[in-house]
């Protein structure tokens, strides 16, 4: 008898094992297939989410949408994340403020399996396949790097002074830059044996201040480095200044009579001196500027002045020991990069100040909201009249300002490199070399995303 009970309790055990084991497997496969759901329609957006994206996604609605009808997954968290990872390559304004108006008429939840593979299939026979024919092909025979903005495209081609073009209406006002402290996917390239250099950030010590007006820069260099450092010096003791040097342009930045006094200066030795330690303080109730310039215009600038031209001193540092060899240089320069992000050597301070991306440099990722940035790659007026206003907002004396503008408008410094015919040539250069063009792209890539300046394209 007790034979016959032990062999029911050991039939028992294995159908519950084999319940048990059936429900696993369907659920192994239910994960299997949204998986592959999820690839699939992954696979045949993969080289149009991250460039060019206004082709496929009209407005940000449709991005929205795309997002929560590919995301399968039941975790929020899944699905903030897959948003952002798409959202941030898409280059427009007020994104989060949007995706949190429309966030719960379009939850996972409310959207079932049959809906989602009908909205998908729909997406991909008519949006998709209609929207990324013409723009893969033009991919595969040109092998060209596109803008994200068609007209944008357009007038750059149209004008022979490619740079003089850019952004000059994307940041026109300081408050519509849009902010973005992930890391963006790169653009689609032929050139598979490097990779765009994701955000980082790296020590900022190029500080100064005037504290008796809560003005506070971040100096970068070729970005109107040497005047923003001689006005800062200029505002802290004007008399002296004039006795001295009489004009801006005559300052020298080794001699300056407030070098070491008002910077350049760590950011926590800043706050430390020159704000009772309160960092809250500093930051919400200070001025903040920092110059920006369009990545590749930046560059052009630097190498001509530093590579191109003999008369630098440092030049052999400066320049890799590569001179005026652009591709020597461009390949340097990003294995140079890798290597201090990853911490593997130190960073020579002149060439990150010169070459190094400008969202690694002036607190970028932990304190860009507090800060205003004005764009250099813009017309001289816009330029201008954007930091007089900023000065006038930071309750500096009208006569200073007065000052400070006549001599800025009147006057060019004699190491400029723009309009010059060496620049011109260096730009050519790189313009008709899609393998350098590409690589100077990947080096700067979150520059381009982060003040939406738009990528360069080849000649």
């Amino acid at each position: 008898m007790k034979n016959i009970y032990s062999y029911y309790i050991i039939l028992l055990i294995i159908f519950y094992w084999m319940i048990k084991s059936y429900g696993n497997i369907n659920k192994t496969f239910d994960e299997i297939n949204n998986k592959t759901l999820v690839e699939k329609n992954n696979n045949s957006n993969k080289s149009l989410k991250y460039h060019d994206n206004h082709i496929v996604y009209e407005d940000i609605f449709s991005v929205v949408e795309d997002v929560f009808t590919i995301n399968v997954t039941k975790t929020e968290s899944k699905n903030e994340k897959l948003f952002k990872k798409v959202i941030f390559s898409v280059p427009m304004k007020e994104t989060i403020q949007i995706y949190n108006q429309i966030k719960e008429k379009l939850q996972p939840s409310n959207v079932s399996k049959k809906e989602k593979k009908m909205i998908l299939k729909e997406k991909k026979s008519s949006n998709i396949s209609n929207s990324s024919s013409s723009f893969l092909n033009s991919i595969t025979t040109t092998n060209i790097i596109l803008t994200s903005n068609s007209s944008t495209t357009t007038r750059m081609i149209n004008n022979k002074n490619i740079l003089s073009t850019l952004s000059s209406e994307v940041i026109k006002k300081n408050d519509l830059i849009t902010f973005k402290n992930n890391t963006t996917d790169c653009f689609i390239t032929s050139f598979k044996t490097t990779s765009c250099i994701n955000l980082f950030s790296l020590l900022n010590n190029n500080n100064y201040v005037v504290s008796k007006y809560k003005f506070h820069t971040c100096s970068i260099g070729k970005n109107f480095s040497a005047y923003i450092t001689t006005i800062f010096c200029y505002l802290l003791n004007q008399r002296k200044f004039i006795k001295i040097f009489g004009h801006l342009k005559n300052g020298i930045w080794s001699s300056f009579p407030c070098h070491n006094v008002n910077g350049p200066f760590l950011t926590k030795n800043v706050i430390k001196h020159f704000n009772n330690k309160n960092e809250t303080e500093f930051w919400e109730k200070w001025k903040h500027i920092v110059i920006i310039r369009n990545p590749i215009d930046r560059f052009l600038s630097a190498f001509t002045h530093l590579c191109v031209k003999k008369k630098n001193k440092f030049r052999k540092k400066d320049c890799f020991k590569c001179n005026s060899n652009m591709k020597c240089f461009l390949e340097r320069l990003y294995k140079n990069i890798l290597k201090v992000k990853n911490k593997k050597k130190m960073v020579n301070e002149r060439v990150k100040n010169y070459f190094y991306p400008q969202t690694s440099l002036c607190d970028y990722i932990e304190k860009n909201q507090f800060i205003k940035y004005i764009n250099f790659s813009t017309t001289r007026e816009i330029f201008y009249d954007s930091f007089i206003k900023v000065m006038e907002d930071s309750n500096i004396p009208d006569d200073n300002i007065i000052f400070i503008e006549k001599e800025i408008r009147e006057s060019i410094l004699k190491h400029t490199t723009t309009g010059t015919k060496l620049r011109k040539i260096q730009q050519t250069k790189l313009f008709n070399n899609l393998y350098l063009l590409d690589l100077a792209t990947k080096i700067y890539y979150q520059d381009f995303i982060a003040f939406n300046y738009p990528l360069p394209i080849a000649k």
